[in-house]
């Protein structure tokens, strides 16, 4: 014969429902949480980081410094500690010439993470070697056009020749920088080391390098034409 449950186990059993229920509730809540943190750290499309590659030779490859010290990596710490969402990958390397840019350049834009920013500094290294500027002038011209149709833009970055190299030389290796940009619709900046070369507290003993105080006045340099691209990227991307 069916007997109904005595009162206190009735009573007793109330509270475990409660508890029960209240249970639910929480996890859920928790669950719910957890969910909106995870779809706020996932990031989207629009909060990808921008590539940026670096293509140099010693006056971008932190020459005999730490790399810490070097433009490139105070770039891009700068860049971060503003909120910009950059990924700089500094290519550059000591010595290297145009034809030896041409490879690595190759070997980047083949990558999975293609570069939206190529930022070009060679041609030094030529000059040095006395090379005829014609030669310099296309075999430059051919970089940056592998990079722009890459599908990247492209910031050209201007160098000057000791003047111990002659004006013959060194007045027609400066300008080809502002031709090339022109011709190939590039971006320019006209001499890296404005306000450096010559200055022998900003200078190497050597006369052709930065030292750790001259690389932060050279990030002064090409800051603002850097922030500016970024901010153009964001607004094309809230379109």
């Amino acid at each position: 014969m069916y007997r109904s449950p005595t009162p206190w186990k009735i009573r007793n059993s109330l509270p475990l429902v409660k508890v029960s229920a209240r249970l639910c509730t929480l996890v859920l809540l928790l669950l719910s949480a957890f969910s909106s943190l995870a779809a706020n750290t996932v990031p989207t499309k629009d909060q990808s980081s921008r590539q940026i590659l670096v293509l140099g030779d010693s006056l971008s490859a932190a020459y005999q410094l730490d790399k810490d010290q070097g433009w490139v990596t105070l770039l891009e710490n700068k860049l971060k500690s503003e909120g910009y969402l950059v990924d700089i990958n500094n290519a550059s390397v000591s010595g290297l010439t145009i034809a030896g840019g041409e490879q690595i350049l190759f070997a980047h834009i083949e990558s999975a993470q293609k570069p939206e920013l190529i930022i070009i500094e060679l041609g030094a290294n030529d000059g040095l070697q006395g090379r005829p500027i014609p030669y310099i002038q296309q075999s430059l011209t051919r970089l940056v056009k592998q990079a722009k149709n890459s599908g990247a833009d492209v910031l050209l970055l201007g160098i000057q020749l000791p003047p111990n190299r002659g004006k013959r030389y060194t007045e027609p290796f400066f300008g080809l920088y502002e031709k090339i940009a022109t011709s190939e619709k590039a971006m320019l900046m006209p001499f890296l080391l404005e306000g450096v070369a010559g200055n022998s507290e900003l200078m190497k003993k050597d006369g052709l390098h930065p030292n750790a105080e001259g690389q932060k006045h050279v990030l002064n340099n090409i800051y603002p034409l850097i922030s500016k691209w970024l901010k153009q990227q964001d607004k094309q991307r809230s379109k």
